[in-house]
Order: structure tokens, then C-alpha cells, then sequence
């Protein structure tokens, strides 16, 4: 069946390329389609469904779909379906100015009831806490005016109406046919009508002509499921591809240009940190021994062996794009003789360091990368690489010395150092057993930071940022890259800070 598959989408292709190329002036085709490879399947087409969305699925949504603010590839903010906003009331109420004569894919307008419905399903659904925070209630002020009522002030409410518990959807339409048929026959605003799915194949999307910013350049998106990198790189030498879904910093500085293949990348909302625990009787209990690794980790060289040196280092457990991101904060230079003096005034004695994470992963790279940088200055260091079934039951039990965290925020912004230092009535499984000595601290300031909403809220997050590092709980590491590999005749590429494929930009 699969064999057949693939045969009727070849068949597909060479028909949409024949029909839907018309010839330029010089007698060469002109491409309207395009045709991107992915590893992940997109699999769920309504966004405010029972289930949470993935960033995989988003890959559609973000298409099919349009949000009352629109997060650009830099993680800024741009006006989308709100045309503007105003925050009230010391940011307890914030008033959207909605849009007018939007049309969703079947010809019906979008409507301030519209936008109220979408908000309330996304604040309720599983995701809602977290990109729709401190949400209390929708409420339609009159025909081009929606309130959001807040339960409380967050400054990050304006980053989580752009995110992927948000998009509009129609009300009129879910009344009539129900979740499961909007599951499987999406309408959206989106410059992109969702077509088809075939399981296991490919993605079938197409412009719509209606889009209130014009309709798209490219008419046609593939999204064609390939699970095989290998099998990627040379299908998008041939041409039977022409993008691939963030391939790896390695393979993307191996792409021969000359075979009319380039790539970009940008910063992605991930990072990868080394926390340390303070409890159950750890070696690393003593501040000495946390601050001597702190020091003796080269930052530089993880990134070298890691990433061929292409990603950003870090000094803090925020992606640089975060709204709310410090600056002046305080920065641990590599630096082998304080690391040695911290340990000399170490109570130390050659006991066992283990170090939790995923095996058979870039972050296990680092990890024995570190192994090695720690037992220069006398630590004796094991490595525990494990799956991730048993790495979630060790980091979540906080049963560790050391773990590397691939840690990612679909909220962008500075919010999510709040989530390492959750306070036990947070609610949060491993808050249960992973409690520092200052994690009450920590944690009030960043709850008190979510309610200002001007610049200053910066200073107050860097006073959170400092604890950390003077502690020496954590040792940031890397910020991540997004990446696209592409055909060069494409033009409008750009990666995006949360892998988001914005395909109304693309043209040939």
C-alpha cells in the first residue's frame, strides 16, 4: 500500500508541475508549488482540540490559521488579526482592536464572536496555562472590539496570543459540524487552505486567494513526511524536494552549493543547560565543588564538538530572543585555576559525579565533553546516558547529580526561567523533588516580574538570572539553531526562532 502511495504521489507531482506551470516569456517553466521535507508528521489540523498540538503540527497550523499577533522569525511581535492593542488597567484588561472583513476558507467573515470562542477554547485546553497565562475571560465590546480580562497581570499575554493555542477559528462552523470534522476538514483565516493528508506521506495545502494580505506567490505546499536525513539531503540535491525541516548544523555546512542548494538558521527558542543539584546527599551540596565546574566548563569547545561551532553560547538559561531578557547580568569566565582554588576549599572527596542525559543525542556529545573538561580539575565524573522514558523518571524524581536539559519555551519569553524553580504548590511534578535552598526566592521574583509591564521588568528578571549563577545551580551551555536548508531559487526563505515555515513569503 505504501508502495502504491508513493507512486500516486509522484504521479501527483509530474501532473502538478505539467497543469500548474505555465511557461515565462523565455519558454521556461515558471514553479508555483513547492515541496519540503519533514522528519515529524504534522497530525492534528484544529488547534483548540482536547489534545495539545505539537510544534510538528504547528507546521500547518501556522499556515492554515492566522492569531491576533503575529511572532516574526526574531521572535518579535507584529500586528496579525488584531490590528492593535491596548493594555488597561495596569495590564489587568487588554483591549484588541479586531481586523475587519477577514474571510475564513469557506467565504464566511470572521466575527468578534469568532475571536472571542477561539480565545476561551485556548486559554481552556491543555496548553492554555502555559501560552495563555493568567487568562480569565474573552468579551466582545462591540463589532470590532474584543477585552481580554486577565486573572491577573502577565506581561507575556501579548507573545501567547501569537502562539499556537490562539489561532482563530469559526465558531459557526464548529457549532455545525463538530470537532471531529474540523479536525478533518480545517477552515482557518490562514493564507493556506488545508487540501489533504495522507498519512505517512504527505501534506497537501493551497493558497487562498481571499487572504486579507494577498494571496500567497507560491500556489501549492507539499509537505511530504521523510523520515530518513540521508534520504532528505539527496532528495533536495535532485530536486525532488526543494526545503528541508531544521537538517543539523553538520549536514547543512556539508550542502555543495554548486548543486543549487543554500541553507540559513537563526536562534531557536531552546537551550541546552547543565543543572546541579543541591540535595540527596550529592557531592555537589557543596557550593565550592558547583563553582569550581562553572568554571572549569568550556563553553566553547561544547559548541565546537557539538555544533561545528555555529550556535550561540550562553551565560544564562534564557534564549536571546525572550521578551523580558536581562542584560548586565552576571557572567562565569572559563577560567582552570579559580576553578582548581574553588576546589582546594572543597570538602571533595573523589566521590562520584553522575551526570543524567538522552542518549544517543547531540546533548550526550556535550555531556562527554564536559566529562572529560571536569575530571581535569580532580572530579570524578560518570556519564549516565539513558533513554527517555528512564531520563524523564531521573530528572523529574531529581535523582542526579548533574543533568543536561533541552529545555524549550513556545511562549517566547524571559517567563520560562520561572519553570526550573517551581515552588512544590506550582503543581509541577519534579518542583516535588528538585527544591534549591533559594528556589522560593527565585520563584517569587519571577512571579512578581510577570505583572510589570514596562522595560524595568528586564532588571527585575536579572536579580532572579544572578542567583542562579552566584549559586551555581546551573551552567548554561547553548542556544540551539533553527535551520532550512533550501533550493536557490527560492527566494523569502527564512528560519524561524520557533521552526515556523511562513510559506507566504516564499516565491520562485
Amino acid at each position: 500500500m505504501k508502495k502504491v502511495i508513493g507512486i500516486l504521489f509522484a504521479a501527483v507531482m509530474c501532473v502538478g508541475v505539467l497543469a500548474g506551470c505555465a511557461a515565462s516569456a523565455t519558454g521556461e517553466p515558471v514553479r508555483d508549488h513547492v515541496i519540503l521535507a519533514t522528519i515529524g508528521e504534522p497530525v492534528l489540523f484544529y488547534p483548540l482540540s482536547d489534545r495539545g498540538s505539537t510544534a510538528d503540527d504547528f507546521l500547518v497550523l501556522s499556515n492554515v490559521y492566522d492569531t491576533l499577533t503575529f511572532l516574526n522569525a526574531d521572535g518579535s511581535l507584529s500586528p496579525g488579526l488584531a490590528e492593535s492593542w491596548e493594555i488597561l488597567d495596569d495590564g489587568n484588561r487588554i483591549r484588541l482592536a479586531i481586523r475587519q472583513g477577514v474571510q475564513f476558507h469557506d467565504g464566511s467573515v470572521m466575527t468578534v464572536e469568532d475571536v472571542v470562542f477561539s480565545l476561551e477554547r485556548g486559554a481552556a485546553g491543555p496548553l492554555g496555562a502555559a501560552l495563555l497565562p493568567n487568562f480569565g475571560r474573552a468579551e466582545v465590546v462591540d463589532g470590532s472590539t474584543v477585552d481580554i480580562h486577565m486573572e491577573s497581570p502577565h506581561a507575556a499575554i501579548m507573545t501567547g496570543l501569537s502562539s499556537r493555542v490562539a489561532p482563530i477559528v469559526s465558531k459557526a462552523y464548529f457549532d455545525r459540524v463538530g470537532m471531529q470534522t474540523y479536525m478533518e476538514a480545517p477552515i482557518g483565516t490562514g493564507p493556506y487552505k488545508f487540501i489533504s493528508a495522507v498519512s505517512g506521506d504527505v501534506i497537501t495545502l493551497e493558497a487562498f486567494e481571499n487572504h486579507w494580505r494577498g494571496e500567497p506567490s507560491i500556489k501549492t505546499v507539499f509537505i511530504r513526511v521523510m523520515p530518513d536525513a540521508a534520504t532528505q539531503i539527496i532528495a533536495l540535491e535532485n530536486g525532488d524536494v526543494h526545503a528541508l525541516r531544521n537538517p543539523s548544523i553538520t549536514t547543512c555546512l556539508r550542502l555543495d552549493e554548486a548543486r543549487g542548494v543554500a541553507w540559513t538558521g537563526i536562534d531557536s527558542v531552546s537551550r541546552i543547560t547543565l543543572f546541579l543539584s543541591e540535595w540527596g546527599g550529592s557531592p555537589l551540596e557543596d557550593r565550592n565543588v558547583r563553582r569550581a565546574i562553572q568554571h572549569a566548563i568550556n563553553k566553547e569547545d561544547i559548541n565546537i564538538g557539538v555544533n561545528e561551532g555555529m550556535a550561540r553560547v550562553l551565560d544564562i538559561d534564557l534564549a536571546p530572543m525572550y521578551g523580558g531578557h536581562p542584560t548586565d547580568y552576571l557572567v562565569v569566565p572559563h577560567d582552570l585555576d579559580i576553578a582548581r582554588q574553588y576546589m582546594a576549599a572543597s570538602n571533595y572527596n573523589n566521590e562520584e559525579i553522575v551526570i543524567v542525559t538522552r542518549a544517543n543525542t547531540p546533548e550526550e556529545t556535550a555531556t562527554r565533553i564536559i566529562q572529560a573538561q571536569l575530571m581535569d580539575i580532580g572530579l570524578n565524573v560518570m556519564v549516565n546516558a539513558v533513554d527517555g522514558v528512564t531520563y524523564n523518571e531521573l530528572w523529574i524524581g531529581g535523582l542526579y547529580d548533574g543533568v543536561i536539559l533541552a529545555a524549550t519555551s513556545s511562549l517566547v519569553d524571559s517567563d520560562h526561567f520561572s519553570a526550573t524553580f517551581m515552588v512544590p504548590e506550582a503543581g509541577f511534578a519534579f518542583s516535588q523533588h528538585s527544591q534549591y535552598q533559594r528556589t522560593r526566592e527565585i520563584y517569587d521574583i519571577m512571579m512578581h516580574s510577570r505583572t510589570i509591564m514596562g522595560p524595568e521588568r528586564a532588571e527585575i528578571i536579572r536579580q532572579a538570572v544572578d542567583i542562579a549563577t552566584e549559586e551555581a545551580y546551573l551552567v548554561p551551555l547553548y542556544n540551539m539553531i533553527q535551520t532550512i536548508a533550501y533550493n536557490t531559487g527560492l527566494s523569502g526563505v527564512e528560519a524561524h526562532c520557533l521552526g515556523i515555515f511562513n510559506f507566504r513569503f516564499w516565491s520562485w
